[in-house]
């Protein structure tokens, strides 16, 4: 749950899409003074590097369920990207130096997963909207200078392209028989918490 206690309706709906509260109570509960969040954010960072390390040098299985859950909660923040500058771009950094070392183990971290290095690249991918996005009107970002050495690292290295308009998503195809249809590319990246429309004339009355 990634919002407080009690809330509802557009309050909810943001915290479900923009984790960045979440982040922030963890912090402030791992910090030993009200004023002074700089020890929390120092215990996140720890707390990732300490599971990267357990999980790649013991390969245990929770540490690296922890990796990937505080993944999953730093690169689904917006409001942080700004408000916790110093922080998301420590983190990038320190992303960077954990997948260089990914291949020190026999057939590379990733492989140890089950689901390999997809999780972390849509998570990368929604994360770049959502700096650009944010970072709109910001200029001199510390992460989106980590940022882009992290992107032009794996683009290097796995050929990830994390910019999605550089990829064409939308074109006619033709068939063997010479018929030719439109194409579009329809990559599900919606976060399991994310909001959903549904339309109630296609509910059975006995749903609703």
């Amino acid at each position: 749950m990634t919002w407080r206690e009690g809330a509802i309706g557009r309050e909810r709906t943001e915290a479900a899409r923009d984790r960045s509260w979440a982040l922030g109570e963890i912090i402030q509960s791992v910090s030993s003074r009200p004023d002074d969040e700089s020890e929390g954010e120092t215990q996140v960072l720890g707390e990732l590097q300490f599971t990267f390390l357990m999980g790649l040098t013991l390969m245990n299985y929770s540490c690296l369920q922890q990796w990937k859950r505080l993944l999953r909660l730093i690169l689904t923040c917006r409001r942080a990207i700004v408000e916790r500058a110093s922080l998301m771009a420590e983190v990038l950094r320190l992303l960077l130096s954990q997948l260089k070392r990914c291949d020190d183990i026999e057939g590379g971290l990733f492989d140890q997963l089950g689901e390999g290095a997809e999780f972390l690249r849509k998570l990368l991918k929604a994360f770049r909207t959502a700096l650009y996005e944010t970072l709109e009107d910001v200029e001199g970002s510390p992460v989106q200078a980590e940022f882009e050495r992290l992107e032009s690292w794996v683009k290097n290295e796995y050929d990830w392209e994390l910019n999605r308009d550089a990829v064409l998503r939308k074109g006619t195809l033709q068939l063997e028989d010479g018929e030719e249809v439109e194409m579009e590319m329809i990559e599900d990246e919606e976060d399991d918490y994310a909001p959903v429309i549904v339309d109630l004339d296609t509910v059975p009355e006995a749903l609703r």
